[in-house]
C-alpha cells in the first residue's frame, strides 16, 4: 500500500487520491485534504492551470472563482518538482513524489535501459511496468473494492505514461465535454464506492502556444469553467469533486538563437541535456560534476538554481530519493528563476513555445485543490 512518508511537507498533488480513498472508507490512506466521507469522489485535473493564473483570471472562470471563495475550505496545493506533466501525473497516480516514483522530468536517462525516456511520447517500449513496477493507487483501490474509472482522451489510453502510473480500473475514452458529462452521470448512478479521474489536456496546450493571459488562453479557461460546472452538476448526493492541476505556467523569455549546446562553457564535460527549458537535467562525465556546476553558476548567475544530485537527495526537493532511481536524476538539476528559460537542440520545438513550466516559482508550483460536495 502506498503510504506517503513525507508527513511534514505541505499538502500536494500526491495527497489527492489517498485523500479520496480515505473519504471512500478505504483504511490505511491519509486524508490530508480533509475530505468528508463520500460514496463517489471525482478528481478533475485541468492540465496547466495554476492557482495564480486562476486568481488572475477569475472573471473568466466564475464557477471556479466561486469554488475558491466557498466555505468548503478550498485550498491551494503544491505540484511536485519538476513542475512538469509526467512527474505530476505520476505523483497523482502513485501518491508519491518523483524521488520515489521515478518519473523525474519531461525527459530523463534510464540507466537500466541505457536510453532517454520522454514520457509524453512513450509507447510500449521500454515496458511501462518495468520502468514503474509498483502498484498504482488505482490498482490498490480496485483491490479494496472501489470502482475506478478514467475519463480521458483516447490517445492516452495505451500510452506508456498511463500504463506506468495511472493503470488500473476502467478507461473510458471521451472527447468533448458532453461525452465526459454523459459518462460521468453513468458512473455516478452506479452503486458502491467509486473513484473517477477526469483529465482535460487542452488548456495546457493553449497556454504553451499562445501564452498565459492571451485571448485564446482566456477563452480556454471559460471552457474549463463550463466543464467543471457541468461535471459537478452531473453528480448526485453523496459525491465529492476535487478540481486540481499538474502545474501552473509562466510566459518565458527564451533566447532560441542561443541554445545550451552552442555555449562551450556550459557543455564542457556534459554528455547529455534533458528535461525542458525551465528544468534542465544535465548529465556529465565522471569526476567532472564540480567543474560543471561552477561553470553553469558562473555563466547563468542568478537566473537559475543549480542542484547536484547530492543536493537533491539531501534537500528532499524531489522527496525521499530511492537509491535505485538516483541515476535517473541527472548529475545536475537546473531550475530557472523568474521568466528565464534555457533553449536546447534536444527539444527545439518545446524551447520555442511561449508558455513554459518546470521550475518552482509560485506561478508554476501552486495548483488548485478546490473541493465541492453534494
Amino acid at each position: 500500500m502506498s503510504l506517503n512518508r513525507e508527513h511534514d511537507r505541505p499538502v500536494g498533488l500526491c495527497d489527492v487520491v489517498p485523500s479520496a480513498l480515505a473519504a471512500l472508507g478505504v483504511s490505511g490512506f491519509q486524508n490530508r485534504l480533509c475530505l468528508e466521507p463520500a460514496r463517489h469522489v471525482v478528481v478533475l485535473l485541468i492540465d496547466g492551470l495554476g492557482s495564480e493564473q486562476l486568481r488572475m483570471a477569475a472573471a473568466d472562470a466564475p464557477f471556479l472563482a466561486s469554488m475558491q471563495n466557498a466555505d468548503s475550505d478550498p485550498r491551494n496545493l503544491l505540484a511536485s518538482i519538476p513542475t512538469t506533466t509526467p512527474a505530476n501525473l505520476a505523483s497523482l497516480g502513485m501518491g508519491e513524489l518523483p524521488g520515489v516514483h521515478g518519473i523525474v522530468g519531461a525527459s530523463f536517462w534510464l540507466p537500466d535501459f541505457e536510453s532517454l525516456l520522454s514520457p509524453l511520447k512513450w509507447g510500449s517500449e521500454p515496458s511501462p511496468a518495468a520502468v514503474q513496477p509498483e502498484l498504482t493507487l488505482f490498482e490498490q483501490a480496485e483491490r479494496f473494492g472501489v470502482r475506478v474509472t478514467t475519463l480521458s482522451g483516447a490517445a492516452y489510453a495505451h500510452s506508456g505514461l498511463t500504463q506506468s502510473v495511472l493503470r488500473g480500473g476502467t478507461y473510458v475514452p471521451v472527447a468533448e465535454i458532453e461525452d465526459r458529462v454523459a459518462q460521468l452521470m453513468l458512473v455516478d448512478a452506479q452503486a458502491g464506492p467509486s473513484l473517477t479521474y477526469m483529465y482535460w489536456a487542452e488548456h495546457d496546450k493553449i497556454g504553451h502556444v499562445h501564452g498565459v493571459g492571451s485571448a485564446q488562453w482566456r477563452a480556454s479557461l471559460r471552457v474549463v469553467d463550463n466543464l467543471a460546472e457541468r461535471a459537478f452538476s452531473a453528480l448526485a448526493s453523496g459525491a465529492t469533486m476535487v478540481l486540481t492541476s499538474d502545474h501552473g505556467m509562466v510566459n518565458a523569455k527564451i533566447d532560441t538563437t542561443q541554445v545550451v549546446e552552442d555555449d562551450d562553457r556550459l557543455m564542457e564535460s556534459v554528455t547529455m541535456i534533458a528535461g525542458e527549458p525551465r528544468a534542465r537535467l544535465v548529465y556529465v562525465r565522471a569526476g567532472a560534476v564540480f567543474d560543471v556546476v561552477q561553470a553553469w553558476r558562473e555563466v547563468l548567475g542568478d537566473r537559475v538554481e543549480v542542484f547536484t544530485r547530492a543536493d537533491l537527495v539531501s534537500s528532499r526537493l524531489l522527496g525521499e530519493v530511492d537509491p535505485m532511481l538516483e541515476g535517473r536524476l541527472g548529475d545536475l538539476l537546473v531550475l530557472a528563476r523568474g521568466d528565464f528559460g534555457l533553449a536546447s537542440r534536444s527539444d527545439a520545438r518545446v524551447s520555442a513555445l511561449q508558455g513554459q513550466h518546470g521550475s518552482r516559482t509560485l506561478d508554476e508550483i501552486s495548483i488548485p485543490g478546490l473541493v465541492l460536495q453534494r
